[in-house]
Formats: structure tokens, sequence, C-alpha cells
């Protein structure tokens, strides 16, 4: 266990492939502006796209 106070991590990996077409990818959470924050990691190359966020 890591034993950190209080903290949860959500995390959405999404994997499609390339072919030319667009992508929407969107997420509900409940946020408390004090304390919460994301980022995010976009991967592209000519078969996929890989795009992860972690809240």
């Amino acid at each position: 266990a890591l034993n950190l106070p209080r903290y949860k991590y959500v995390v959405q990996v999404v994997i499609g492939e390339q072919r030319g077409q667009g992508a929407r990818i969107g997420g509900t959470c409940m946020w408390d502006c004090d304390t919460d924050t994301v980022s995010h990691h976009l991967y592209t190359n000519v078969r996929f796209r890989r795009c992860v966020f972690v809240s």
C-alpha cells in the first residue's frame, strides 16, 4: 500500500486506429477546484492514437 492520505486517481486510456477520422473523448467527475487537477498525454503515430488522462 502507498499510504497516501485521501488520494484517489482516475485514469482513462483511449487507444484507436488511425484511419483519418476524428474522435471526441469526454468524461464526468465530481470536482473540487481547490484540490483536484487533471493531466493528459496524446501520442500519435502512423497506425494508432493513444490518449491518457489522469485526474
